[in-house]
């Protein structure tokens, strides 16, 4: 099998380079291809949240309850808690009837400095 490599560039600057493992096949049929170590296990972390919201569009629960595409972006993507982002989720939450209490979040402080240091205010 073949090796794939991404690398995530910033500023013009290499930042980091991934080794990429995958198996891509079409089912009952026996083309498949293959490129790095296809039997690698890993977690989906982040990555599982645009199939998590799918079900979700599909149903028309965004439409219903009058929720946008930015909505949908919030659903796909991590978020550092900037204004705009938590803007949104209050969108999200009012349009449920829920607040703020229901959501439950990891320990850790905002990535973004100025939403932290609005935690400490």
């Amino acid at each position: 099998m073949s090796e794939l490599r991404v690398s995530l560039v910033r500023a013009g600057a290499r930042e980091s380079t991934h080794r990429v493992s995958g198996a891509v096949f079409h089912l009952g049929s026996a083309d498949e291809r293959a490129f790095g170590d296809a039997t690698t296990s890993s977690f989906w972390r982040s990555s599982m949240k645009p199939f998590q919201a799918l079900p979700v569009v599909r149903a028309g629960a965004l439409a219903d309850l009058d929720l946008g595409e930015d909505a949908v972006a919030l659903a796909c993507a991590s978020h550092h808690a900037r204004s705009e982002h938590t803007a949104v989720v209050s969108t999200m939450l009012a349009a449920t009837g829920l607040d703020p209490d229901a959501l439950i979040c990891g320990p850790h402080r905002p990535v973004d400095e100025e939403a932290a240091r609005a935690l400490d205010a």
